[in-house]
Parts: structure tokens; sequence; C-alpha cells
């Protein structure tokens, strides 16, 4: 195995365990939100601005997430085109 496809391998497996993270942190927002949402801002648990402090953070978490999922794709997606254009380059040039 060459040094570039060991690189593009671990590569790989780094960038799809991130993901798998960011995901698995997506979730735990998404529990969040949902027992938040569960006692309401009307509640005697929590009170109103608790309630808002509460839905702020998880927003904020949930932003933050996104956009580090969206950077992952891109970079995968740039990742691919680059090998894809490598492979037709390499194919064309044996040719």
């Amino acid at each position: 195995m060459t040094t570039k496809a060991m690189v593009q391998k671990s590569f790989k497996l780094d960038l799809g365990e991130h993901c798998k993270e960011i995901i698995e942190r997506l979730t735990d927002c998404s529990q969040k939100l949902s027992e938040l949402c569960t006692y309401g801002c009307d509640s005697t648990k929590l009170g109103k601005k608790r309630f808002y402090q509460k839905l702020a953070d998880i927003l904020m978490e949930v932003t933050k997430r996104t956009r580090e999922l969206v950077e992952c794709v891109k970079m995968a997606n740039r990742q691919t085109l680059s090998q894809d254009l490598s492979s037709f380059f390499n194919y064309r040039s044996v040719q």
C-alpha cells in the first residue's frame, strides 16, 4: 500500500469517526430539546427565563454541530472529487 493510499484510508476513518461523534451530539441535543418541550416554559419545574436560556443553549449547540457536519461533508466531497480526478488523469495518461 502506498503512502498516499494509507493517508487516504486514515483520512476516511478519521472523518467517519468525527462525523459519528457529531451525529451523537446532535442526537443528544434532540433528546434535550424533547425533554425541554415536555416541560414547556409554563411548567412549575422551569421558569420562563430558565426555559429560554436552556433553549438557547441547545440551539447554539445544534448550530455549531450542524456547521461541523457540513464541513465534514465538504471535506469528504473534496477528497472524493480529488480521487476521482486523479484516477481519471492516471487512466488517461496510461492510454
